[in-house]
């Protein structure tokens, strides 16, 4: 029960979905109550190197952590699926798609692993891979949001702006609330020279921000400045947000629509850090 519950308290911190000092606190606890139990929990194990790559961003140890729960448990899915997850922080595309492939292999049937493979694919420019397992994920799960959005987000790298803003623009009403998406929608909006609607993003992220305090839009509001151009208002909603949450930075270590920029002094000191 430990390990399950430090697995919540990882992803509620590194998808900003609660303020980060609570769910790391609580996931550090939880870990630690697993492994005084069993010292090889290899599930607890995985949510620490988790924790390291989400909170402080350090790849080497979590990949020597998940390497040695996979040696404890070598049929365990979601350590494969978590060591797919380090390799894209450390930008080892290829990689990461054959941990994610192991993953898939062990549990064919998971929409959450056949993201993480399609994700690896779609990094390392293998799209049409890339919307074959998120179709077979959307096929198994027709309500599973992130495989639509990273779905919108091949067809995006292809140049089919179009069909990526059809994707996004299906969210809220499958999630059931006008904010969902917010920033991606608005980055694609910008991109095909909607301005007006890009900012209306940026107001529907007011709003959740009022409703949900706790809830992690930082990220959200950088994508949406640089799909408009600001790269250095972009960059400082970055800094601001992993100061807040450092685990912003996993997301933008990989994603490709920061590419244009990565090479930015700036950008480059705060991914360094």
């Amino acid at each position: 029960p430990w390990s399950t519950q430090a697995t919540a308290w990882v992803f509620l911190g590194g998808l900003g979905q609660m303020a980060a000092d609570e769910a790391y606190t609580e996931a550090d606890r939880a870990i630690a109550r697993a492994l005084a139990l069993d010292p090889d929990d290899a599930m607890a194990l995985t949510n620490r190197a988790l924790r390291l790559v989400f909170a402080e961003g350090d790849g080497d140890t979590a990949l020597a952590v998940v390497d040695h729960a996979l040696t404890v448990a070598p049929g365990l899915a979601f350590g494969h699926q978590s060591r797919a997850y380090v390799l894209l922080h450390e930008r080892r595309f290829d990689a990461a798609v054959d941990a994610a492939q192991a993953a898939v292999e062990l549990d064919p049937l998971s929409p959450p692993f056949l993201n993480t493979l399609g994700t690896a694919y779609m990094t390392a420019g293998r799209m049409q891979d890339a919307r074959r397992v998120l179709e077979r994920a959307l096929a198994i799960s027709p309500g599973f949001r992130s495989a639509v959005q990273v779905l919108a987000w091949t067809y995006l790298s292809e140049g089919d702006t179009a069909r990526a803003i059809e994707l996004m623009d299906s969210l809220p009403e499958m999630a059931g609330f006008a904010a969902a998406s917010a920033g991606p929608r608005g980055y694609l909006y910008a991109l095909r020279g909607e301005r007006n609607r890009a900012i209306d993003m940026m107001a529907l992220l007011d709003v959740r921000e009022r409703e949900e305090p706790h809830v992690q839009l930082g990220l959200d509001r950088a994508v949406i400045h640089l799909g408009l151009g600001e790269t250095e208002t972009a960059i400082d909603r970055l800094e601001k947000a992993a100061r807040e949450h450092r685990g912003i930075l996993f997301f933008v270590r990989w994603a490709a629509i920061w590419d244009p920029i990565r090479d930015h002094p700036r950008m480059r000191a705060l991914l360094d850090r």
